[in-house]
């Protein structure tokens, strides 16, 4: 066959003519033993075996790996490529989760309006931008999708007009001059909660992460002040943000998702694996509860618990007392905890 130009290598291969000469410097052709020749206008050609390894190192590179790290796989002829690889797909699939999660995020922004600045106002100081993902990714799963079914058939006409009639007694409130933390607002803000649980369920968390779909700025803002007048949405999300941070009772689920948090705690502390069945067991339990949650569908259910339980250790002020650290330490635990339930049930065909 007749040798390639560095032309043909980059319409064939995919590797552009600097990126070809960045090889031959840093010796990765070295490393793989190419011979390289060039043509009668000394320029570089490639053989059939020169390709193969260009292929090779194609894949490599979009694996991730480095020049460096891709001369030293063929240099050191006990280099264990396999798991050094394993790692590296390791890398590659938590990648893809996240920027599957910042598609789905970038979707939310457009269809709903909810950004990470426009919540950072209600959350901690040192939320992280990556925490701030998780819970903008659990308040676009919360919002009414038209084309979820379940949302719709709760979302009924009547449902529609009860919820719009108890919006309309808070913003009464606000015309009258009670501020949004008063008793005759936190009422109706109860009332809101309550018409919203059987999509939502009893959970405060998700109740709080639904009201932030209120928040200035949003899609959903503009609908509710265009419809009662400016500023009602601003007033409503204060109403239901302060709702959510002083409430001295617990939720069912909420009681479930504190008492479970504290447990896996305890048992990490004990050098618990997150794949343990003690530490499984516990996150069962949530799975379970996840089922009252209407809004979400099988296939967002592990992104929203994960999600959920973020926003919970975040918020969580015993956590936080403790420092960063230690939410970060929890956070990835349990993301742990959740990859090991799902991949098992996924197994299952459960």
């Amino acid at each position: 066959m007749k040798d390639k130009t560095i032309k043909e290598i980059e319409s064939t291969v995919g590797l552009s003519r600097s990126v070809i000469y960045k090889l031959k410097d840093d010796k990765v052709f070295d490393a793989l033993n190419m011979k390289l020749k060039t043509n009668e206008r000394a320029r570089l050609v490639f053989d059939d075996n020169d390709i193969n390894n260009l292929w090779l190192i194609k894949f490599y590179k979009d694996m991730g790996y480095t020049h460096k790290q891709i001369r030293e796989l063929f240099e050191n002829p006990n280099f264990d490529r396999t798991a050094d690889l394993n790692k590296q797909i390791s890398y590659l699939e938590n990648q893809v989760e996240y920027y599957q999660k910042l598609l789905k995020v970038a979707k939310d922004i457009v269809d709903i309006g909810v950004t990470p600045a426009t919540l950072k106002r209600g959350m901690p100081d040192d939320i992280t931008y990556s925490q701030m993902l998780d819970i903008v990714y659990l308040i676009g799963a919360s919002c009414p999708d038209e084309n979820n079914e379940v949302a719709k058939e709760f979302f009924n006409e009547d449902k529609c007009k009860s919820i719009l009639d108890t919006i309309d007694k808070i913003n009464d409130c606000r015309n009258s001059g009670n501020s949004a933390e008063s008793d005759a607002v936190q009422k109706y803000v109860s009332e809101l909660q309550s018409e919203l649980s059987g999509y939502l369920s009893d959970s405060n968390y998700a109740f709080h992460s639904f009201a932030l779909g209120f928040s200035s700025g949003t899609e959903a803002s503009k609908d509710i002040d265009n419809y009662f007048g400016e500023g009602t949405s601003e007033y409503i999300y204060q109403a239901c943000d302060y709702h959510y941070r002083n409430r001295n009772d617990s939720t069912s689920f909420d009681r479930i998702l504190a008492e479970t948090l504290t447990q896996i705690i305890i048992l990490a502390s004990k050098n618990n694996p997150p794949e343990s069945s003690v530490v499984q067991e516990e996150i069962k339990k949530l799975y379970d509860y996840f089922w009252a949650m209407k809004f979400i569908n099988e296939n967002d259910r592990k992104q929203a618990m994960s999600s959920m339980i973020i926003n919970a250790v975040v918020l969580n002020p015993e956590i936080k007392r403790v420092g960063q650290q230690a939410v970060d330490m929890i956070a990835s635990y349990c993301k742990k905890a959740l990859e090991k339930f799902f991949s098992d049930i996924s197994g299952n065909g459960s």
